[in-house]
């Protein structure tokens, strides 16, 4: 048989393994392997049919044999250590890498699994270099890792967490490209410095700037045209706090377009906001080119993302600059780390005036907090019972109704001491699923506390029941170094009082924002130790926390955390700022906005 045929058979039966014809692809593996015994490709192909059916030992010996014929195929040695992890063969299976990364310089799989398999052994200097490696090789390398880091910071797998963290902030500091998102390093660092360097790597890897498309301003003498950018306009926590916003935005002097691309649902935030917008553009099935292309064509001024380095993102629209002024806003707590980006929308807490040098963006100072708030929020008006959350009706409750990837073991600690000192206490969490749960009581039990104290929500509710359940708690308790925002912001419309730590990050300073906002400032504590004392004293004097909670009930709806017309009022008047600003022909500057 001539090499054609037997390379038109292989690469036939790749394109069957492609679409999932396994038998076919098995039948031509094995007839080029029949006429050419020693062809590697064939025999990592039957290896690759092997591991598809859950045969490991199959597998290794196709990927052994494939080896055997041509020792520099990378791909088989990196398949082989794939089945010898899975194996529990760690060691061996780092040795399969190394040689991989050896035989082949670039091959980025073999440097990525390489480098997460040294990063599992504590080796973090090594673990760095060849992710570094893997992702100067593919920079798209960065989307596994980071999902796998969120996969443990959400489960709450804490076994290697010390390493875990000196790995994210060694490479923060070391490696010359983004070995994960921003985001991911915010959950766990203090450091905004640490945090505006990833952010930089990662724009430049991932959402490079490209040649604008837009170059200057727009004419003047017509309304001022706003595009929000997000694809959070549905049933999310983005679209219920910019819900009244919207609503109040004044249509006399702003045009409004929505850049949607995100599947839209049915709910009725979703349709509080079509009919806020005079338009509302569906772009999700369209390229990031295109939509730019459209922003540029209808001639928007600001473009607002809602967005970030988060879920769904997609930067790479605004890295063609299609709007003369490009503003990050809500969704996104940090810098973008990119010059496309010219301003972000923050209050003094957040972003002090001796921070700006880890953002890239101009800054704009609310006047209170950043964060926006809807005051026709709807709550329930019946409130479970405790018994149908499975609270003890005797309990003092302290909710911690964060995302289970915002606790880290430190603030998890501080709680586990706060139940020991308040002994009619319990901790109610919300439920992410029977990993975090058994992790999460396993920690318990661990410091001698016990699990039953940890009691997990019950079922999803809609969010007008969900704000209602808050009334079953007695506290809410904050998380650091990453704060609860939009649920927070539930417990104060509920009238539940909350206790924060200040951290030193953008997303770790949003409680005291909130907070002084709300008119509760005495709740903001600046160390860990004083977090714990003050819960704990609140705990354990049921007189003070019920005064504590009917003035929260009073004051915080009241409060300016709440006035959402006169939010929409400073958040207008950053906007006309910044444009009046361009169309003077100035550069863009920090933005102070006085209180109305």
């Amino acid at each position: 048989m001539t090499g054609s045929i037997i390379t038109a058979r292989y690469e036939a039966a790749l394109s069957h393994l492609a679409a999932g014809r396994l038998g076919e692809a098995d039948r031509l593996f094995r007839a080029v392997l029949a006429e050419a015994p020693t062809h590697a490709p064939a025999a990592k192909g039957l290896g690759d049919l092997a591991f598809m059916s859950g045969q490991a030992e199959a597998a290794a010996a196709c990927y052994r044999a494939a080896i055997s014929f041509d020792p520099a195929h990378s791909g088989a040695r990196v398949s082989l250590g794939m089945v010898l992890r899975g194996q529990g063969f760690e060691a061996e299976a780092q040795e399969v890498f190394a040689q991989a990364a050896a035989d082949d310089p670039t091959c980025a799989a073999a440097f990525y699994w390489l480098g997460f398999s040294r990063l599992e052994h504590g080796d973090i200097d090594g673990a760095v270099a060849s992710l570094d490696r893997a992702a100067s090789l593919e920079p798209g390398l960065v989307g596994p890792l980071g999902a796998s880091l969120y996969g443990y910071f959400e489960r709450c797998e804490w076994g290697d967490w010390p390493n875990l963290v000196r790995f994210m902030e060694t490479a923060a500091a070391s490696a010359k490209r983004a070995l994960f998102s921003p985001m991911n390093l915010m959950l766990v660092s203090d450091s905004a410095e640490a945090i505006a360097k990833e952010s930089r790597k990662y724009a430049a890897d991932h959402c490079r700037a490209r040649t604008p498309l837009c170059s200057g301003p727009h004419p003047r003498g017509r309304k001022i045209r706003l595009a929000y950018l997000t694809s959070d306009f549905r049933n999310h926590p983005v679209a219920h706090v910019i819900a009244g916003v919207l609503e109040h935005h004044d249509r006399n002097a702003f045009e409004l377009t929505a850049m949607s691309f995100g599947a839209p649902d049915s709910s009725q935030v979703r349709r509080r906001i079509e009919a806020s917008f005079d338009a509302v553009c569906e772009v999700e099935a369209m390229s990031d080119e295109a939509i730019a292309g459209l922003i540029r064509e209808r001639q928007i001024d600001i473009a607002i993302c809602l967005k970030g380095y988060t879920g769904e993102c997609r930067t790479d629209i605004l890295a063609r600059k299609p709007a003369p002024l490009q503003v990050g806003y809500l969704g996104y707590p940090g810098t973008y780390g990119a010059p496309y980006m010219d301003y972000l929308i923050a209050d003094r807490h957040v972003i002090p005036a001796d921070q700006t040098r880890f953002y890239d963006e101009k800054i704009v100072w609310m006047p209170d907090s950043y964060h926006p708030t809807d005051d026709k929020a709807e709550i329930s008006s019946a409130t479970p019972g405790r018994a149908q959350q499975g609270l003890p009706d005797g309990a003092v409750v302290l909710m911690a109704y964060n995302r289970t990837q915002k606790i880290t073991p430190r603030i998890f600690a501080a709680w586990m001491r706060i139940l020991a000192r308040a002994p009619a206490a319990v901790l109610w969490l919300q439920d992410a699923g029977p990993e975090a749960r058994d992790n999460l009581r396993r920690e318990a039990q661990g410091r001698g506390v016990d699990p039953a104290r940890l009691i997990f929500a019950r079922g999803e509710a809609a969010l007008a029941d969900h704000i209602a359940r808050h009334r079953l708690a007695d506290l809410f308790i904050d998380t650091l170094p990453y704060n609860a925002h939009a649920t927070a912001i539930n417990a104060l419309w509920a009238g539940v009082p909350v206790v924060t730590c200040r951290g030193t990050t953008f997303p770790g300073r949003v409680g005291a924002g909130l907070l002084t906002a709300a008119g509760l400032p005495e709740l903001i504590c600046e160390t860990v130790t004083d977090y714990e004392d003050l819960i704990a004293q609140l705990a354990n004097d049921r007189s003070r926390l019920a005064v504590l909670r009917a003035r929260t009930e009073a004051q915080a709806p009241k409060s300016a955390l709440f006035q959402t017309a006169n939010y929409t009022r400073h958040l207008e008047a950053a906007f006309k700022t910044m444009y009046e600003r361009q169309q003077a022909g100035l550069s863009p500057d920090h933005i102070s906005i006085e209180a109305i």
